[in-house]
């Protein structure tokens, strides 16, 4: 081979490995984070409240990519890992959810569920008013209304007392149902209040019984209503069927009724009447001109010649009629 061509094929070699190299710098340089394995994970599509039941994972969380070196430790990324599950904790919007931010078989629920400045009191109810059952179930949120009742019934009054409180406990039992059992009927049911809360309740519990009405999954909307009173009541229904039937059931006022000023003037005159061996001392009615407005019998006897103390009275005269 000559040494031309030999000196030719060294620098044909030696310029391929240079533009290897430069294009692997090259190829280097331009890789970044967005060439970094991604993963995924999951995270709040809104704000979530704690004790929040995570029945459809999609409509409460959404999918987002990390690099694999960012991924937080026990994250979750798949949906069906929180189907059935519930939130100790809450969450913000886009915050991720992890494993330790669920409720398990080992945690103590009352301590989980109480945020801090809340205290668990129980509250006496009847099956009517926990809404047959559906407002006692753990983990709801509930309004609580009273009901004061006082002296004169048409000052009785139904008041909205308490709004979007968390129901820890129905009886003793802190966990829901399955989906085949979506009622708890229990005869106390635990709530998380705030202290200033309690001191309400426990007052107004002793003049009237209180109410639990179940609110839909995720309303926080507050509302305004004023007290309602039976008078009130009353008033608006005037006429109808209802009042008429309430009214009944009112304690009745008495009323008497004043003398006529100028009625007509009356006197009474009480006499026996005999009828063989019967008596009967007969009161009447006389008006000012002496004739009988009305008549009644004061008593019944046996009367007769044999027995005329019978009566209490002189013996009878020989003949019936009304004595003069």
């Amino acid at each position: 081979m000559k040494p031309k061509t030999l000196i030719l094929m060294v620098v044909a070699v030696v310029c391929g490995l240079a533009a290897s190299y430069m294009t692997s710098r090259l190829l280097a340089e331009r890789s970044g984070p967005e060439d970094q394995k991604k993963v995924i994970i999951l995270v709040a599509r809104k704000n979530l409240e704690t004790g929040a039941g995570i029945k459809l994972p999609q409509d409460m969380f959404h999918e987002k990519q990390v690099s694999e070196e960012n991924m937080p430790q026990g994250a979750i990324n798949s949906l069906d890992e929180l189907k059935g599950r519930v939130l100790k904790r809450s969450l913000r919007k886009d915050d991720f959810v992890t494993t330790a931010d669920l409720l398990n078989d080992k945690d103590t629920i009352m301590d989980n569920m109480l945020a801090n400045g809340y205290q668990a009191i129980g509250i006496r109810v009847n099956v009517e008013a926990i809404a047959g059952g559906f407002a006692s179930l753990p983990l709801s949120r509930v309004d609580i209304y009273a009901t004061v009742r006082r002296g004169n019934d048409k000052d009785s009054f139904t008041k909205l007392l308490l709004q979007n409180v968390l129901v820890l406990a129905a009886d003793t039992q802190v966990n829901r149902p399955d989906d085949g059992k979506p009622a708890i009927v229990a005869a106390t049911v635990t709530v998380a209040l705030k202290p200033e809360d309690i001191l309400k309740v426990n007052l107004v519990k002793e003049f009237g019984p209180l109410s639990l009405a179940l609110r839909k999954f995720g309303d926080n909307q507050k509302s305004e209503l004023p007290k309602f009173s039976l008078e009130e009541f009353i008033g608006e229904a005037k006429g109808t069927k209802e009042t008429t039937e309430i009214a009944e059931l009112l304690p009745k006022e008495k009323t008497v009724t004043p003398p006529a000023a100028n009625g007509p003037k009356t006197k009474t005159h009480v006499v026996w009447q005999f009828n063989g061996d019967k008596a009967e001392q007969v009161e009447f009615t006389l008006d000012e001109d002496g004739n009988s407005l009305s008549s009644r019998v004061i008593q019944r006897r046996d009367a007769g010649p044999d027995n005329p103390s019978a009566i209490g009275a002189p013996p009878p005269a020989p003949k019936q009629g009304v004595n003069p």
